[in-house]
């Protein structure tokens, strides 16, 4: 069963960035960030069609994979007070002693059969039909984008995982992990299906999943969110200028001083989300203009 406490009303709150859960705005804006900054992005039916599946993958599929895996409270039905103390047997073979292999396996295959029926299934059927379809049809559309496409979304399912492990069913996995898949491997993905991976590109993916952390964290109340933010963009700035983008990194510079007048009035009212609505633009704003300079 999906927990909501804690994730979607992150997400309603931020709208567009950090977006919703399956068609978020972020994760689809680094993606199309990521195919401007390869550089091979141009009118073609095919590749209008790699983009295509590639934009479908980093929104709505892996915001599926995350929903089913990460904000899904798994841990409870696999808990030891949900496994019935004892179940009639599946019978294997006839005449099998108790204290045997075969007796044991039957006890364990009968517990299995009863908490399926009368745990897993009337409380969490919906959680396992999402997991059952989210993890093959993500893995089926990556396979038609590409090689990049498919290791990218193992990484996904693995972030995921690490975040259920970590939150154990809180209903709020951790931001950083979130922010690393839907702003910087999504920035990757769109690169990576059109041309070979650069690491300014990289690290560039990098920065704005700082920064979206960064955002994620501030929408819940930590103010000092906000230096990791700044950091994050400052860090594109120093980027753009070791690769000789000069003009750009000005104009970086420029969109980040728009939103340091922004942040007295969050000093002031203290509404984050607010803040955030208002911030959005300019960082989208620098996402664009860093990829096209590079």
């Amino acid at each position: 069963m999906i927990n909501d406490k804690g994730l979607n009303n992150r997400w309603i709150d931020l709208r567009l960035w950090p977006g919703r859960p399956l068609t978020g705005g972020g994760p689809l804006w680094a993606a199309l960030c990521g195919l401007i900054a390869s550089g091979s992005l141009k009118a073609d039916g095919s590749i209008a069609l790699t983009v295509g599946f590639a934009l479908f993958l980093a929104g709505p599929m892996w915001g599926a994979v995350w929903q089913a895996v990460a904000a899904a409270d798994w841990f409870t039905p696999f808990s030891a007070r949900e496994w019935p103390a004892s179940a009639p047997w599946v019978t294997l073979l006839p005449y099998t002693a108790p204290d045997s292999p075969s007796g044991r396996l039957a006890q364990v295959l009968g517990r299995i059969r009863v908490w399926w029926r009368e745990c897993l299934w009337p409380r969490y059927g919906d959680a396992v039909v999402e997991l059952l379809v989210a993890l093959p049809l993500s893995l089926g559309v990556a396979l038609i984008v590409g090689r990049a496409a498919v290791l990218l979304t193992v990484a996904v399912w693995a972030l995921a995982t690490l975040a259920q492990m970590v939150d154990r069913g809180a209903g709020a996995p951790p931001a950083a992990l979130q922010a690393i898949m839907e702003g910087g491997l999504a920035w990757l993905l769109g690169h990576a299906v059109l041309s070979e991976l650069t690491w300014p590109s990289a690290a560039i993916a990098g920065s704005f999943a700082l920064a979206y952390a960064a955002a994620l964290t501030l929408a819940e109340g930590n103010r000092r969110a906000l230096l990791w933010l700044n950091s994050a963009q400052a860090m594109v700035v120093i980027l753009l200028i070791a690769q000789g983008y000069s003009i750009s990194a000005a104009l970086v510079v420029l969109l980040m001083l728009l939103q340091l007048a922004l942040q007295a009035s969050l000093h002031r009212d203290g509404d984050a989300p607010q803040y955030l609505r208002r911030a959005q633009p300019f960082v989208m704003a620098i996402m664009l203009l860093t990829a096209f300079s590079l």
